[in-house]
């Protein structure tokens, strides 16, 4: 199961580890849902240009997903 960190760009010295897509939704969802639910990848959608967000997956893998 990936993992993701997610960096505010306004105040890139801190980061937040989510263990999971849903725990990721969970935290996001009130500050950029439509108060219905939303997706993952709805929410990436809505972070571009706020948060830098990195997936980095089981094999140790890294992947930018959502970046400046």
């Amino acid at each position: 199961m990936s993992k993701f960190i997610c960096c505010y760009l306004e105040e890139n010295y801190g980061m937040t580890l989510y263990n999971s897509k849903e725990e990721f939704v969970e935290h996001f969802e009130d500050e950029f849902g439509d108060g219905e639910g939303c997706t993952f990848e709805e929410l990436l959608v809505e972070m571009k240009g706020i948060y830098e967000v990195i997936e980095v997956k089981d094999n140790g893998e890294v992947e930018y997903i959502v970046e400046e």
